[in-house]
């Protein structure tokens, strides 16, 4: 961008943009353009695979749907029985909940209303302190991001 828009910036965050690990936003392109669509279309692709994935017997006998027994107190959580999470939405914060937790090896369920997913062509703006919390989920997401 031009180096007007950066005029007003306090010195601690210029010092922070200055530094070789900040991360360096990727100017608008047509090639930056379809690989955007690409994975949008990708998405859709593969939640339309899933959709209905488990129906009769199997959507009965699914593991979210199976009443556990626990004693009081809880029981122990181990790696062949982690937490299990049940997450309703896909949209950005049910994502990054569902990667978060499927990242610290808990079982994780998705749900959402929508069939598909499609680019809308609006950007959306993530604040600085969602960015780092993302960054430490998943920081392959992040790079992506920025």
């Amino acid at each position: 961008g031009s180096p007007s828009n950066k005029i007003d910036i306090p010195d601690h965050v210029a010092h922070v943009l200055a530094q070789p690990e900040a991360p360096q936003r990727e100017a608008e392109n047509e090639a930056r353009t379809e690989k955007i669509r690409s994975r949008a279309k990708q998405a859709s692709e593969d939640a339309m695979a899933l959709r209905g994935m488990l129906t009769g017997d199997d959507d009965a006998k699914a593991w979210w749907r199976t009443q556990r027994s626990v004693s009081e107190g809880g029981r122990t959580v181990t790696k062949d029985d982690p937490l299990t999470v049940l997450v309703a939405g896909g949209g950005i914060a049910g994502l990054v909940v569902a990667s978060a937790c499927h990242a610290k090896g808990m079982k994780v369920a998705l749900f959402e209303q929508a069939s598909s997913y499609a680019p809308y062509g609006g950007p959306i703006q993530i604040q600085s302190n969602a960015l780092r919390a993302l960054q430490q989920i998943n920081p392959t997401i992040y790079e992506e991001l920025v």
